[in-house]
């Protein structure tokens, strides 16, 4: 499998000491930068799998693996997309409160999601040049620089992604 990330802006409402934010990760159907759409499901077996791990995917900066900023509270799919809570540890993790003072100061305006796609996961309509991803195997949620999606938010932070290309239509299957 090829890993693949894919960045969302998102807007903060609302910053408080704890280092608590929320909003979605990813919204559906709507087509990306990349040329690629989530489609509602695309992340249930991915959260099965997860919950019997007991944990949930880190929360990254920059889709960095050595700069883990925080863990997930939350993590559930809705009509809208695939929403999350998190927290950053600010007290503990200097990346962290970097993080919080650039989302505060509206630096920062994305979070990315890392997955790969399962085999089958993903269908090219032709016609439209888009890619349908229909089943993900999400490994990271990170918050980053550049948005790749119009749609999706953070809808609360309380104190509180990455550049990529459109694979071709063989590195799917």
């Amino acid at each position: 499998m090829n890993r693949r990330v894919r960045t969302y802006p998102f807007h903060l409402k609302e910053i408080s000491e704890a280092g608590i934010f929320s909003g979605y990760a990813s919204v559906f159907d709507v087509l990306d930068y990349y040329g690629d759409v989530i489609k509602p499901g695309a992340f249930t077996k991915t959260l099965a799998a997860w919950k019997k791990k007991d944990r949930l995917p880190p929360i990254l900066w920059q889709h960095n693996s050595t700069m883990p900023i925080g863990p997930h509270l939350e993590m559930v799919e809705d009509a809208k997309g695939l929403f999350v809570r998190g927290q950053l540890l600010i007290d503990v993790i200097d990346k962290a409160r970097e993080a919080y003072w650039l989302l505060k100061n509206k630096v920062i305006s994305g979070m990315s999601i890392g997955f790969d796609i399962f085999e089958g996961g993903a269908t090219y309509d032709g016609k439209a040049g888009v890619w349908n991803l229909t089943d993900l195997d999400l490994w990271e949620n990170s918050l980053a620089t550049f948005p790749a999606n119009p749609a999706a938010q953070v809808e609360e932070v309380k104190s509180i992604l990455a550049l990529g290309k459109l694979p071709a239509p063989s590195e799917f299957e």
